[in-house]
């Protein structure tokens, strides 16, 4: 059996190009805006997710490693 050992201070967006983390920022951005708001994720997100995938699936907003 191997351990992984995990550095919590290690920041992936630091290594990205300025690009990526311009994108990444408006993504968690938006990501944030439907989770806050249950009516907009009801409401507005959830019809599209069920279309595309036949079921709900819930947002998360997880760190990057």
């Amino acid at each position: 059996m191997e351990l992984d050992i995990v550095d919590d201070s290690y920041d992936i967006i630091v290594e990205m190009s300025e690009e990526y983390q311009t994108v990444v920022k408006k993504v968690r951005s938006v990501v944030k805006i439907f989770k806050r708001s249950p009516t907009k994720n009801d409401a507005i997100l959830q019809p599209y997710v069920k279309c595309e995938f036949g079921k709900e699936i819930s947002l998360l907003l997880g760190l990057l490693y």
